[in-house]
């Protein structure tokens, strides 16, 4: 069995897979396994893999699977059926690892053997070098964690890119990405996940390099983001726990960002505003986030002043 799995979905970047593959192949490890699935791109992205890394499919370096467009949490989810790392991490295939990246998982995995594994990471573009970029960390505790000391931190900050976390594929038994699900969709997962989780240990070092894409889901709202918010708000288990809140608190503001002319019940509206009060001396929740949660309106009117 292999230490580590790594998951990448494939969908029309034939501009950065080799990038990204080469960053992998670069500092490659016997005891890691490499699962890309193309997610019927309809550029030259599979014939890319195919015709530059021949030679690493051969030898089981990197499996390589081919599905009908279905998503990005479809094709993360199919590498989960045939993963066999101890454990499991994403990388996304317009991004890059950076140096160290494998040495430095693995170390801690076989040192410290937690539940999960966090990094930093550095943000890069087309016109800023990723050596240029700052180190970007979630919170500042470093080391061994007891999961339960710093939970609420990391609900509170709500950072939940599957490639900023390595997670014992145990975890994944009986958990998937919600299929369909195009925004926020890690949100999801891992903070259902995290309630599980007891110990975490976080690497001092950025490991990760993350492309700013103008393109990407954040940046771009549909309609279907809210009304998929508004299902997993409702399915939400009853847990009287501080760091529930701060999911809350978190989607409230995801549902103000992606109201596309459907209006938050007035029932949730009245929750989040009960969130408001609880919360508002709270220094985890911004300024925007609270505004957001009392006043949508006057947030959203504000918002609208500002780009004029």
């Amino acid at each position: 069995m292999k230490l580590l799995t790594i998951v990448m979905p494939v969908y029309n970047v034939e501009d950065y897979i080799k990038q990204a593959l080469d960053s992998y192949f670069s500092q490659e490890s016997p005891k890691v396994e490499l699962i890309v699935v193309d997610d019927g791109s309809p550029d030259s992205s599979y014939d890319i893999i195919v015709e530059n890394y021949q030679d690493k499919i051969t030898s089981g370096a990197l499996t390589l699977l081919r599905q009908e467009h279905g998503g990005v949490s479809r094709a993360r989810n199919l590498a989960l059926e045939i993963a066999s790392g101890e454990y499991v991490t994403f990388f996304d295939s317009d991004d890059m690892l950076l140096d160290g990246y494998v040495e430095s998982v693995l170390s801690a995995i076989q040192t410290h053997s937690p539940d999960v594994i966090e990094f930093g990471f550095k943000t890069f573009s087309q016109d800023k070098n990723v050596e240029q970029s700052p180190e970007v960390f979630v919170y500042q505790k470093f080391g061994l964690n007891d999961a339960s000391c710093i939970r609420d931190t990391i609900y509170s900050r709500s950072v939940w890119y599957p490639w900023l976390r390595v997670i014992k594929r145990e975890f994944f038994s009986n958990k998937r990405f919600p299929d369909g699900v195009k925004f926020c969709e890690d949100l999801m997962l891992f903070t259902n996940i995290y309630q599980d989780v007891r110990s975490i240990y976080h690497i001092n070092k950025a490991l990760y390099g993350y492309r700013l894409n103008q393109n990407g889901a954040t940046l771009n709202i549909k309609p279907d983001y809210f009304d998929n918010l508004m299902s997993f708000y409702t399915s939400l288990n009853n847990i009287d726990e501080r760091y529930m809140d701060y999911l809350k608190i978190n989607l409230a503001y995801l549902f103000y960002r992606c109201q596309t002319g459907t209006k938050v019940p007035n029932e949730i509206r009245l929750e989040f505003f009960k969130l408001f009060v609880r919360y508002i001396f709270d220094r985890n929740v911004s300024y925007r986030k609270k505004i957001i949660l009392g006043f949508p309106n006057t947030h959203r009117t504000l918002k609208r002043w500002l780009k004029k």
